[in-house]
């Protein structure tokens, strides 16, 4: 049968030398007690939002009718305006919805300011 040789390894080498061991275990609290001081924590975190959505009511429609008489013309009134990076649109009874996702380095409160 063989036998292990108990004298190698890292753990073995922290066994004898008891102050490495303390220092590794000093090093690791402290690092543990300045990451749980510093650590950033908020109740709501911070959403940039990259996308307008626009709304319409339109009660007793059909979707084709709400896609003709309210989708069509805001998506031509919004069409033109700079910093739209990708336009949709959904028709369903009652209801019409332009989702206008943002480009990156456009402010979202001026395109805002201009689909309003």
């Amino acid at each position: 049968m063989e036998s292990i040789d108990t004298h190698k390894g890292l753990i073995a080498w922290f066994a004898r030398n008891h102050v490495a061991a303390n220092l590794l275990m000093f090093v690791v609290l402290l690092t543990g007690f300045i990451s749980a001081v510093t650590v950033r924590t908020q109740l709501m975190p911070d959403l940039e939002a990259d996308r307008v959505m626009i709304d319409v009511a339109f009660p007793g429609a059909s979707p084709g009718e709400v896609e003709s008489g309210v989708v069509s013309r805001l998506e031509e009134a919004v069409r033109e305006i700079e910093g739209i990076d990708e336009m949709r649109s959904f028709s369903r009874e009652g209801m019409g919805s332009v989702r206008l996702d943002i480009e990156l380095d456009y402010d979202i409160q001026v395109v805002l300011e201009k689909v309003k």
